[in-house]
């Protein structure tokens, strides 16, 4: 097994890595590697943005929104979060077999005293609080699987940035909200993070000799993938199932993130479900207002 240093904090980035590694890097290799993002929210690949995140604390806290090419549910990142990825070719036994991947996870926790277990379909436990969520997606003959470790994270940005909405009926899947824990508060032993990643990666039996460097062309590449797709509207945004506003007298239809029915504002449909695309579309109404307040909170 060979592994990569991303030193990279950008989310946007990261993601475009995993598609690349699996995709397109021509490496046969299995690998493991660690990574952290800055702070984000990452919903799943069939999820609903705006059922799941509250977008104005996500704006007003910059908190970047992504959509990963996993499924599951949303998650909230930032520094203090560790993310782990295994990509393989071999997919016998191992495609949905999420034990497999997070059976030495748990047991490198184990070792340091972290009475972790793991938590069928996809998680890892510690007691009843949750410390690790984990999603695969399959391209050809070759997988990811990846997860996160709650480490030291913002417990006030991961509870007010995830957020469910009432009024939306959705075909996208949902979230499963946990009570979390952060692992440094059990730690037996004074590590920081960089520390712990170190002790993981060594427990995985990698070190230097097992690094596969990142070529300049591949890391242009990446970032190419990365503001072509991870950072569109058209992906974050545009990829969002089909799903209905239903308040009072007024109703909406939206599709791929383009309102296609409503009952009161005829001069919306055909438009981005986007708080400023509909404001400077109602800016002449007197119930402008009304509106946002009813789409947006």
């Amino acid at each position: 097994m060979k592994t990569i240093k991303n030193n990279s904090f950008d989310p946007f980035y990261n993601l475009a890595l995993e598609e690349y590694l699996l995709k397109k890097s021509g490496i046969s290799e299995d690998i493991f590697y660690l990574w952290r993002n800055k702070k984000c929210v990452i919903v799943g690949r069939n999820q609903n943005p705006f059922n799941e995140v509250d977008i104005d604390y996500s704006n007003n806290n910059d908190i970047d929104i992504l959509r990963r090419g996993t499924g599951g549910g949303t998650v909230y990142h930032d520094e203090g979060n560790i993310n782990f990825t295994f990509v393989t070719s071999k997919i016998t036994n191992r495609l949905h077999n999420y034990g497999f991947f997070l059976k030495p996870i748990i047991e490198i926790l184990k070792n340091i005293g972290i009475q972790a277990k793991f938590e069928p379909k996809t998680h890892i436990y510690v007691g009843e609080h949750k410390v690790s969520g984990n999603a695969q997606t399959l391209y050809k003959n070759r997988m990811i699987h990846h997860g996160t470790l709650l480490f030291d994270v913002d417990s006030l940005h991961l509870q007010n940035v995830l957020k469910k909405k009432d009024v939306i009926t959705t075909y996208a899947v949902s979230s499963e909200r946990s009570k979390v824990l952060n692992l440094k508060d059990v730690l037996s032993v004074d590590f920081n993070i960089t520390q712990f990643m170190e002790y993981i990666l060594d427990q995985m039996g990698l070190s230097s000799t097992d690094v596969i460097d990142i070529s300049k062309k591949q890391d242009d590449e990446i970032s190419d993938l990365a503001l072509s797709k991870y950072r569109s509207w058209e992906w974050i945004f545009g990829q969002t199932p089909k799903f209905t506003i239903d308040k009072n007298e007024y109703h909406f239809s939206i599709i791929n993130c383009i309102i296609t029915k409503s009952s009161h504002y005829k001069q919306l449909i055909g438009l981005r479900f986007d708080r400023n695309t509909i404001i400077e579309a109602l800016h002449t109404n007197r119930d402008k207002e009304i509106v946002i307040d009813l789409l947006f909170t």
